[in-house]
């Protein structure tokens, strides 16, 4: 085997790494890894509007009676997590949703939502953050939760 033939087997292993996005902090692509007791799934994420589609679910057995959903990029994490979120605009859960009690999420059920995440971004742009909601239920007597659901990982298309 030449040099060559070295050279150029390694230019295509390196080009197969850069078209999976091996190198622009965004291995897997699109994904959305949720925590005990929820579901969710990245359906997209628009490059026109820079908003993310996701399909979420929760299976705590009681039904959420009214909930705000809300997408936190990777920087903004540390202050939400200090001081909740109330600083950071709300993302409601669309009203005319069939699995939902009025703004609410029934319990083994999923909904799709729209979060404003970004402006407007190139094809290819990676986006890493977290869903959170807040959200109150009749077991939680009024009270509302607040709790990081998932996390997201996303590219623009």
């Amino acid at each position: 085997m030449t040099y060559g033939w070295a050279l150029l087997i390694i230019s295509i292993v390196i080009v197969a790494l850069v078209s999976i996005g091996v190198f622009n902090g965004n291995p897997l692509g699109t994904t959305c890894i949720a925590g005990p007791g929820y579901t969710c799934q990245v359906i997209s994420y628009s490059q026109t509007s820079g908003n993310v589609i996701v399909t979420i679910g929760q299976d705590s057995g009681a039904a959420w009676t009214s909930a705000n959903i809300v997408f936190v990029n990777q920087t903004a994490q540390a202050s939400v997590v200090s001081s909740g979120l109330n600083a950071v605009q709300l993302a409601p859960m669309p009203a005319g949703d069939a699995n939902t009690l009025s703004t609410g999420l029934v319990s083994g059920v999923t909904t799709t939502v729209t979060l404003p995440a970004t402006g407007l971004v190139r094809v290819g742009t990676g986006l890493n953050g977290f869903v959170w909601a807040s959200y109150t239920t009749g077991v939680s007597g009024g009270s509302t939760i607040q709790a990081q659901i998932a996390s997201l990982t996303a590219k623009a298309t």
